[in-house]
């Protein structure tokens, strides 16, 4: 049995997806490949390929392929899943034609003129979060909280409040969440500290833009 048929996560969803990848019509494969040999130089895949192809169980199994295979891995890839179709015998899920489909869409997808664009964007992914947490979403809940006399008999004022609760990803996968009670001056203070940063931001893409045109790398996802 070929080393990436053991029984280990990793290798079942890379048979998983090439077994995916074997159904989808070559004409869409061909189609994901003529737009990641583009000149942008950063690519969404996700976004991509679910322009091509709609199921999404199938999207994210090619978008994967993509971001893990490269030119010298396809034929050894192709020999595995031979040799993994011989082991089967009558069992074999996957049939002679399903095989030349594979190997077709392996070699229009897995190109050398993918790989600058596939390696600046997993780069740009990575120096997104390499130096902290990353947000993975923000709410705020706003709400009041009574002042009451001293026998706390009758309500004589309230406080407005906002509490904002960020989301995050840890560098080590975990997800967590902490929470702000602002004060209105306070959420002032963050509104304005905010627009602050958005206002240094739109500088910079527009002095770097133009250094390097379609430069930046902020919307992958």
């Amino acid at each position: 049995m070929p080393d990436f048929m053991q029984n280990d996560d990793e290798s079942r969803q890379l048979l998983s997806d090439l077994l995916v990848l074997s159904s989808v019509p070559h004409e869409l494969i061909s189609a994901i490949s003529t737009e990641l040999k583009g000149k942008a130089p950063f690519v969404s895949l996700d976004k991509l390929v679910a322009k091509h192809v709609a199921v999404p169980e199938a999207n994210s199994a090619v978008a994967r392929l993509i971001a893990n295979l490269d030119v010298e891995s396809v034929p050894v890839v192709t020999e595995m899943v031979q040799a993994w179709r011989e082991s089967l015998e009558d069992e074999n899920p996957l049939n002679d034609d399903g095989f030349e489909l594979l190997k077709q869409n392996l070699e229009s997808l897995i190109q050398p003129a993918t790989a600058g664009v596939i390696g600046r964007t997993q780069k740009a992914a990575a120096l997104m979060t390499a130096t902290g947490n990353e947000v993975t979403g923000l709410s705020f809940i706003c709400d009041a909280r009574p002042v009451y006399n001293d026998a706390r008999t009758e309500i004589e004022g309230y406080i407005p409040l906002a509490t904002m609760k960020i989301y995050f990803e840890r560098p080590n996968d975990e997800s967590d969440a902490i929470e702000f009670v602002l004060t209105p001056g306070e959420l002032d203070a963050v509104i304005e500290r905010a627009t602050q940063a958005r206002a240094k931001i739109n500088l910079m893409q527009k002095t770097f833009s133009a250094w390097i045109p379609n430069g930046t790398g902020e919307n992958m996802s």
